[in-house]
């Protein structure tokens, strides 16, 4: 499970909500199960 993301230090609801939200979508769809097929073919 080394590709789980340190949400805590990456997300802090404590910053804008809407833009945190799609960082965390967009972080979580990179590495999600599609994002480790992905994350093969992209550096």
């Amino acid at each position: 499970d080394f590709n789980l993301p340190p949400l805590p230090l990456l997300a802090p609801h404590k910053i804008d909500g809407s833009a945190l939200e799609d960082l965390v979508e967009a972080y979580l769809a990179d590495k999600g199960p599609l994002g480790k097929a992905t994350m093969e073919s992209s550096p």
